[in-house]
């Protein structure tokens, strides 16, 4: 992971992320271009993956939320081309890790997320369990995902 970085982003990297989103949500998967930024993207912690060797190109996001007891992660994106390389597994690893240590989250007890069922194994390999009923978002079935927030000592 040299030549990747990941870290929180900058405004100028924001606007970078949702067109990865736009490209992986939209393009690829075909969800509609009006449900893909949200009100929510204006409260939100976006965390971005960039590629050193090309200019600190943006190639992978999510977002965080902070409700309260609960830190919701969403809009998990990696460009096709730098699918399975381990980025998404950094992305959620640095997620997990900025919840469980930046004091904005020190209320949150769980990490929480609705996946796409075709991506739920990736999730489990992460620690999260599925809870509830299969539910149904613009035609893609999805199920929400939990695991508890591991407080970390700060130094």
């Amino acid at each position: 992971m040299d030549k990747y970085h990941i870290h929180l982003a900058s405004p100028a990297e924001f606007k970078e992320a949702v067109e990865v989103r736009i490209h992986l949500f939209v393009d690829v998967q075909g969800f509609p271009l009006n449900d893909e930024v949200d009100e929510d993207d204006k409260h939100a912690i976006h965390v971005v993956v960039v590629d050193k060797t090309k200019n600190n190109k943006v190639i992978g996001t999510l977002r965080m939320l902070n409700k309260g007891k609960v830190a919701k992660i969403g809009r998990v994106a990696v460009l096709p081309d730098y699918q399975g390389q381990g980025l998404g597994i950094g992305l959620m690893e640095f997620a997990k890790k900025y919840a469980a240590t930046d004091p904005a989250f020190i209320s949150c007890k769980k990490l929480s997320l609705s996946s796409q069922c075709v991506k739920r194994e990736f999730y489990e390999n992460r620690g999260y369990k599925a809870q509830g009923d299969v539910f149904d978002i613009l035609g893609c079935p999805h199920i929400m995902m939990h695991m508890d927030v591991q407080r970390v000592a700060l130094p």
